[in-house]
């Protein structure tokens, strides 16, 4: 089937539902007010009310994006969306009624059908929901997709038959973890089976979140993998710094189970979260703590003072004059042997911070006259020296290099 066809069939599929289910709860509405035998009088009502709610409701339900949705990825936002529209709907239907029938319309009849039509609405996106989570032969019989990949590879699928469910330990019961849960029940495909959480909390020790358990701290994890045979650890908690990615990592390796990790809060904004669960590699438990720098101090010892920066056409150097640029010195003295870079990095300065004045020096910071004569002629009062070699392991290999760069080199700087 083509992508187009589908997508009519399915809007099409919706529309009827929605009709029926306005119907449906119209109709039943009238058969509890009246306690299921309605008179003549108000079946004949009914019937010559019929087309006109499901219009108003028709149409309201098209202005709210009620036709749009996908029914299971269904959130708090969406029925908050459905409440609104039925809210909305209800008051112009009885608005109509009252216009074109006069007060004798029974107004429990309004209630009663919002009440209906409210829980039906949620209620079958939530039961589709449900459906396709729990249950994976859906997925088959009414895909989301008109044509979906099979055996579509993921980094998270193992050599195990269809069958067989890999059962899976997150570690983190907080939004991350629950973020994780949610993914992998939309994903049947996957073929997983969350067992539970382990989080530190002792408030969520033992509870459940949205319906999964809450085992115990994270030291339990390898009494947990023993006892209900986890084959999968998954690390759900991005904000962990390296000494916390460490303790839970040494952890699990007491078990057979290599734990993989999610990449960090402003990694996982980038695309699909399941597709970005990882392996630990060593850059994850080696994150250092969050310095939090005290703008104060470094606005004072910087403002209104001249400044010079070796190697400013270089990544780290460009980076550095754009941060200094908030701090307002009175003049940045850009420096740096490649004239192209910092031609680039001047035009950066003077188009962000056009009120600090800017100078361009092309000079190799080995000369040591040159670099004298700008020093005279500036006067800098604080030198940023970005010029140096930074590549540790390279330099490794050539270390006669890295003293001539950062230990003569540096040493042309001082007057």
């Amino acid at each position: 089937m083509k992508l187009l066809d589908y997508v009519r069939l399915r809007r099409a599929i919706i529309l009827v539902a929605h009709i029926v289910l306005i119907i449906l709860a119209y109709a039943l509405a009238f058969i509890l007010r009246f306690e299921w035998q309605i008179p003549s009088p108000y079946l004949n009502l009914f019937i010559s009310t019929l087309a006109l709610i499901v219009i108003v409701k028709g149409m309201v339900f098209y202005l709210f994006g009620l036709y749009q949705g996908l029914w299971r990825y269904v959130s708090m936002e969406d029925l908050l969306n459905i409440l609104k529209a039925t809210i909305v709907s209800s008051a112009l239907f009885a608005f109509g009624i009252i216009i074109f029938y006069g007060h004798g319309f029974p107004r429990s009849i309004f209630v009663l059908d919002w009440t209906f039509c409210f829980l039906f609405l949620c209620g079958i996106r939530l039961s589709i929901r449900i459906a396709r989570e729990r249950f994976y032969f859906l997925e088959k019989i009414f895909p989301t997709t008109p044509n979906p990949q099979r055996g579509y590879p993921n980094r998270l699928s193992l050599s195990k038959s269809e069958n067989l469910k890999t059962r899976l330990l997150i570690v983190g019961a907080g939004q991350a973890g629950v973020i994780v849960k949610s993914e992998i029940q939309s994903n049947p495909k996957l073929n997983y089976e969350i067992l539970g959480f382990v989080d530190d909390d002792q408030v969520k020790i033992g509870a459940r979140v949205q319906g999964i358990k809450v085992f115990g701290p994270i030291d339990k994890i390898p009494d947990i993998v023993r006892h209900y045979n986890v084959d999968e650890v998954i690390i759900a908690i991005p904000s962990a710094n390296g000494e916390q990615m460490r303790r839970i990592y040494n952890i699990c390796n007491k078990t057979r189970i290599k734990p993989k990790s999610l990449p960090p809060l402003n990694q996982i904004l980038k695309g699909e979260l399941v597709r970005q669960i990882k392996d630990i590699e060593p850059e994850d438990l080696i994150l250092r703590e969050k310095i939090e720098l005290d703008m104060d101090v470094i606005y004072k010892e910087i403002s209104g003072k001249p400044v010079l920066i070796t190697g400013a056409g270089g990544t780290i150097g460009k980076e550095l004059v754009l941060q200094l640029g908030r701090f307002l010195p009175s003049h940045i003295v850009l420096l740096d042997q490649v004239a192209n870079e910092i031609f680039i990095t001047a035009n950066c300065i003077s188009n962000r911070f056009p009120d600090i004045k800017t100078t361009v020096c092309a000079a190799n910071i080995l000369d040591k006259d040159k670099i004298r004569r700008i020093i005279l002629e500036h006067r800098p009062q604080i030198i940023y020296h970005a010029a140096a070699q930074k590549h540790v392991p390279l330099m490794e290999e050539d270390p006669a290099e890295a003293v001539v760069d950062n230990v003569i080199g540096k040493r042309g700087l001082w007057m």
